[in-house]
C-alpha cells in the first residue's frame, strides 16, 4: 500500500494497464485452448479424412479402369495376336487401344483357337494334371502369341526402297533410340509403329494402296495392332501388314483367278480364309501390280468407284522408338523361358 502511495498517478495507470493486459492474455489463452483450438483440430481432421476418402476412391477407380483396360487388351490380344502376329490392347500401354476388326467371324474364331488353347487346356485339367494358377496360364498364352508374332515378323530386307544413306541412317537411329532390354524381353511394335519407322518409299506404296481401296463407295478402314483392313460392309477388300521391311497385302480372291501376277496361296490358314491371296511388295513394279490386284478384288465384289481418297502422310512421320513407346504404339513383352 505504501508502495502504491509512493507512485505517481502516471505510474499507477501504467501498472494497471500492464496487469490488465496480462489478465486479457491469460483469458485469451484459456479461451483459445478450450474452444478455438479443438475446433481447428476437428476441422483439420475432417479435411484430412475427406482427402483420404477421395484418394481411396480415386485409387479404386484407377484400379477398376486398369482392370477393365487389361480385360479389353486380353480380349483384343485373343483376336489379333495370330493375325499377322499387341490393343489392345487395352491398350500398353496401352497405354493405347486399337480398333478390333468387327468382321470375319471365322477368322476371329481361328485366332481365338490359336491364342486361347493354353487357357482352354488349363480350364479343364485331367485327373492327374496339376492345376496351374490363372496368372501362369496368361503368361503361357502370351508366350504363344509372342511365338506367333516372331514367325510373322521374319525380316525380309530385299526391298528396293531407293532410300538414301542419310535417310537410312536417320531412320535406323530412330529405331535404335530405345533403352536396352533384358535378355528375355523385346519390343512389340504395332502396325502403325512399323509404318512410322519404315522408309518413305514404303510409306508411298502404303498410301497409294490405301487411297485406291478407300476410293470405292462404302469402304472403311479398320486399324488393329498387327494390321489394317479395309472393308465394304463386313466384307474385306484389303488386309495390309508389314513383315520386316516388306509391305504385304491379302486380297479376297483365289490364286487361280490371277494371271500374270505371282501371288501366294494362304487359303490353308483359317485366319486368311476370307483373304486367301498374299502379295509382297518389294519394288515399284510390285506396287503397280498391287493396285491392279485391288482393282480385280473390287470388281469381284462389284464395288463402285467413289470420291478420291487422300491419306495424310503427316500422321506417319518418323518417330523414335521411345516416342512410340510413350504413345502406346510400342510395347515391351517378355518371352517365356
Amino acid at each position: 500500500m505504501n508502495v502504491l502511495l509512493a507512485l505517481s498517478n502516471t505510474q499507477i495507470i501504467a501498472l494497471g494497464a500492464a496487469i490488465g493486459g496480462l489478465v486479457l492474455c491469460v483469458i485469451f489463452a484459456i479461451v483459445f485452448a478450450c474452444c478455438i483450438l479443438p475446433a481447428v483440430r476437428r476441422k483439420k481432421a475432417a479435411k484430412k479424412q475427406t482427402e483420404v476418402v477421395a484418394e481411396k476412391a480415386e485409387v479404386e477407380n484407377t484400379v477398376s479402369a486398369e482392370a477393365t483396360e487389361s480385360n479389353s487388351e486380353a480380349e483384343q490380344g485373343e483376336i489379333n495376336c495370330s493375325s499377322e502376329s499387341a490393343p489392345e490392347d487395352k491398350t500398353e500401354p496401352e497405354r493405347a487401344t486399337q480398333t478390333v476388326d468387327e468382321a470375319e467371324p471365322s477368322e476371329e474364331i481361328a485366332e481365338a483357337e490359336i491364342c486361347g488353347q493354353t487357357e482352354e487346356k488349363a480350364a479343364e485339367p485331367s485327373a492327374t494334371e496339376e492345376v496351374k494358377p490363372a496368372e501362369t496360364v496368361k503368361t503361357e498364352a502370351a508366350a504363344v502369341c509372342v511365338a506367333i508374332e516372331d514367325d510373322d515378323d521374319e525380316a525380309e530386307d530385299d526391298v528396293e526402297d531407293n532410300e538414301t544413306d542419310e535417310a537410312r541412317e536417320e531412320r535406323l537411329a530412330a529405331i535404335g533410340s530405345a533403352h536396352i532390354l533384358e535378355d528375355n524381353q523385346r519390343y512389340n511394335r504395332s502396325f502403325k509403329a512399323r509404318l512410322i519407322q519404315s522408309s518413305d518409299t514404303v510409306k508411298d506404296w502404303y498410301a497409294s494402296l490405301k487411297d485406291a481401296a478407300l476410293t470405292y463407295k462404302g469402304t472403311r478402314s479398320s486399324l488393329s495392332w498387327r494390321q489394317e483392313k479395309i472393308y465394304k460392309g463386313k466384307t474385306p477388300l484389303l488386309k495390309t501388314v508389314l513383315r520386316g521391311k516388306t509391305l504385304c497385302i491379302y486380297l479376297p480372291v483365289q490364286v487361280n483367278e490371277i494371271v500374270n501376277i505371282e501371288v501366294e496361296d494362304v487359303s490353308d490358314k483359317t485366319v486368311h480364309a476370307a483373304t486367301p491371296a498374299l502379295f509382297r511388295i518389294k519394288n515399284d513394279v510390285n506396287a503397280k501390280q498391287a493396285l491392279e490386284l485391288i482393282t480385280i478384288a473390287a470388281e469381284k465384289l462389284q464395288l463402285e468407284s467413289g470420291k478420291p481418297y487422300k491419306t495424310d502422310r503427316k500422321e506417319y512421320a518418323l518417330q523414335t522408338t521411345e516416342q512410340l513407346y510413350e504413345s502406346g504404339l510400342v510395347k515391351v513383352v517378355t518371352a517365356k523361358n
